[in-house]
């Protein structure tokens, strides 16, 4: 999603464990970004909304994220200031995804800002939080 008006700034939302990217309250926050001049990337990581159905676990939500990441980074050029926002799960995905990075890369001055929404304690618990929710056959 882009602003009506050019842009040097952007941000790469990871959303919760409830729900995917279309969420209402998550939908707000895009349109408040996008009225603040943010370009703005959500994601649905895969067996989330409408990605993909399969098994996802923390090494594939964490990859989803830094292909996200990447892709981002290709669309906006490097004149972009990218800040990464997330909310409950996606705080541990981006905090895991961006160390990630740096322990592979080293730093990057193009990613500003971390923003965490709601963080928790426990990255197991949030997962079996979610497998609670699925139906079982």
């Amino acid at each position: 999603m882009e602003p009506e008006e050019v842009s040097d700034k952007a941000v790469l939302y990871l959303h919760g464990v409830k729900g995917n990217r279309g969420r209402s309250y998550r939908v707000g926050l895009y349109n408040l970004l996008l009225k603040e001049g943010f370009k703005v990337l959500a994601i649905d990581y895969r067996g989330f909304g409408d990605s993909t159905d399969i098994s996802e676990d923390e090494d594939t939500v964490v990859q989803d994220a830094l292909v996200a990441l990447n892709w981002l980074r290709n669309k906006v050029g490097d004149n972009t200031d990218i800040y990464v926002w997330a909310h409950s799960l996606g705080t541990g995905i981006a905090c895991h995804a961006l160390a990630k990075e740096v322990i592979q890369k080293g730093e990057n001055p193009q990613v500003q800002g971390l923003i965490l929404e709601a963080p928790f304690n426990n990255f197991s618990d949030e997962f079996i939080e979610k497998l609670a929710t699925l139906p079982t056959q």
